[in-house]
């Protein structure tokens, strides 16, 4: 039975064979990371100021910015997932004034090693079958 997504037709040429499903995942988790992000980051900046907290607090939080692209890169277990998902956060943190949202780069970034981690990932199974991952199969509707 072949799966979808990280198989061996997902290298590089199949970089951009996005289902609607796929996009509108991308697109859906990027706006709400994207959205969140800002209030997150100023809530981290707030928690910085209050005496009497460790110094690392506001690092409790910075995990929810990965976690879009972590999101997306599973549930589309396509290459080139968390890139798009990471540009596309980017640019909404930069439309929404962020003072991360000028270094668009920073979550392309995140999103390209998440694809990379993912795609080890899936090598790595491949070439041990005890460290495989059996996903359910995602019915499609013709």
């Amino acid at each position: 039975m072949r799966r979808r997504g990280f198989d061996d037709n997902s290298s590089i040429s199949g970089f951009f064979r996005f289902t609607f499903l796929d996009l509108t995942i991308i697109i859906i988790f990027s706006s709400l990371g994207g959205a969140l992000s800002v209030p997150i980051g100023h809530l981290g900046n707030f928690l910085k100021t209050l005496p009497g907290l460790p110094l690392g607090t506001s690092q409790i939080l910075s995990g929810i910015h990965v976690l879009w692209i972590i999101l997306s890169v599973g549930l589309t277990r396509k290459a080139g997932s968390g890139t798009l998902t990471g540009l596309l956060r980017g640019l909404v943190e930069l439309f929404k004034l962020s003072f991360h949202g000028v270094l668009v780069v920073i979550s392309m970034v995140e999103g390209l090693i998440a694809d990379l981690v993912f795609t080890a990932i899936r090598k790595i199974t491949t070439v041990s079958p005890a460290l495989q991952v059996s996903y359910p199969p995602r019915t499609t509707h013709s």
